[in-house]
């Protein structure tokens, strides 16, 4: 795979928050349902897919 979403989710014309690649919890729903409760996103685990930066 070579291009992957982002997900902005936005009220009201504001963006109140994203989904970037992947989602933060178990699920895109979750990351989802946290951004429009106005719970924080909890950090990405590291990849660990070996990319140098």
């Amino acid at each position: 795979m070579k291009r992957v979403p982002t997900i902005v989710v936005r009220r009201n014309g504001e963006e109140i928050g994203r989904v970037i690649e992947t989602p933060s919890t178990a699920t895109l729903d979750r990351d989802v349902a946290m951004i429009l409760n106005g719970i924080p996103l909890p950090p990405k685990p590291d990849a660990g897919d070996g990319a140098k930066k």
